[in-house]
């Protein structure tokens, strides 16, 4: 278990710390179910967000994923969303997990993690140990397959996406897959498609 302790204030249950470029950082705490930014050189720690259902709150804070500018991801299964938080330790926004596979695959310097998933363990690992079942999860891949994904992330902007997890020959596999939001002009096509459809309907039934 890990223990931050600042300014008179404790985190007796701290899951995940993701530190900035100015060297505060954000430490979410699973057994409070609370948020924080906490600054070291002045002693202080901020609240993030709160416990709820409304926008920036949370169920469940677990992993923190760091996104490019300071900007941080926090995954709260309890929501089957993460609540994007802003580098000032606002939240501005949630995103709801992907179809399929809970969870989130992101890069950390040339490696690929696995964030936000829950795989409960097997109830035959042990007997006096409970492995948490959101814990983050290193994915073992070729350097070459690794340096493909990550220049689609960065330079192509798209996003890995868990979708499915199976046992094959004494591992366990996850299939990942490429995904991408609509870009601007593809969205006004496809409203300018669904309008031309409304349109013909109406023709239809007027005649």
């Amino acid at each position: 278990m890990n223990v931050l302790v600042t300014g008179g204030a404790g985190y007796i249950g701290s899951h995940a710390v993701r530190e900035l470029r100015d060297g505060r950082v954000i430490v979410s705490d699973l057994l409070a179910k609370g948020v924080s930014l906490v600054d070291f050189r002045t002693g202080s720690a901020t609240a993030i967000g709160r416990e709820g259902q409304g926008p920036g709150e949370f169920a469940f804070p677990t992993g923190l994923v760091p996104l490019p500018g300071d900007t941080t991801l926090l995954v709260d299964p309890g929501q089957r969303r993460f609540l994007k938080i802003a580098p000032d330790g606002k939240p501005v926004g949630t995103v709801p997990f992907p179809e399929g596979l809970n969870g989130i695959v992101t890069v950390r310097g040339a490696e690929l993690f696995l964030f936000g998933a829950n795989i409960a363990p097997l109830p035959t690992v042990s007997t006096h140990f409970i492995p948490d079942p959101m814990r983050t999860r290193k994915l073992l891949m070729r350097a070459e397959e690794i340096r493909r994904l990550i220049g689609k992330v960065e330079q192509r902007g798209y996003t890995l996406v868990p979708l499915n997890l199976h046992y094959s020959k004494g591992r366990i596999k996850l299939e990942v897959g490429l995904g991408r939001g609509k870009l601007q002009h593809d969205k006004r096509a496809d409203k300018r498609e669904k309008e031309w459809n409304r349109e013909k309907q109406r023709l239809l039934r007027s005649r």
